[in-house]
């Protein structure tokens, strides 16, 4: 058997026009811890993202078992174009909350925008379970999924 390349998961992160909005949402809509944002602009960040000029402005967020970086390119033409939801390699952060609807209600109220509606799901391992799925204010997918076993802990 092979050594697995992979040591360990460290974060997903997600490309914003607006880090501060993101942020906020992040942390008030789900709770999240973030870090200070911190900007990075040496020459290694235009070799490793291939973005000749960028500057980066960074967020961490953390929560149980979740972290997630936001970064907001800072380029000097004035920014890049977002992918469509739909291009491949677009992706999405599940989360397992106590109640979808809640969540949802949360989410919306804080900005985020409405992508599906809460649907149970019939099929396969979680089936029985109900899901929906949201984008927040900078386009990011979420999928909010049911967990049974955290019902009691919903906060007030």
């Amino acid at each position: 058997m092979t050594r697995p390349l992979v040591a360990h998961y460290d974060h997903t992160g997600f490309v914003t026009r607006d880090i501060e909005a993101s942020v906020a949402f992040w942390t008030e809509a789900l709770g999240l811890d973030a870090t200070n944002t911190v900007e990075r602009g040496s020459p290694w960040v235009a070799e490793m993202t291939g973005v000749l000029g960028a500057r980066l402005r960074i967020a961490h967020l953390t929560g149980p078992g979740i972290h997630l970086e936001f970064i907001c390119f800072v380029i000097p033409d004035g920014g890049t174009t977002p992918r469509e939801p739909t291009a491949l390699a677009t992706g999405h952060v599940c989360l397992k909350v106590p109640d979808p609807a809640v969540a949802q209600a949360r989410m919306l109220e804080l900005g985020g925008h409405q992508a599906g509606r809460i649907a149970t799901i019939t099929e396969g391992a979680i089936a029985g379970r109900r899901g929906v799925y949201l984008r927040d204010p900078g386009g990011v997918l979420v999928e909010l999924l049911e967990d049974p076993l955290l019902a009691g802990s919903q906060a007030d």
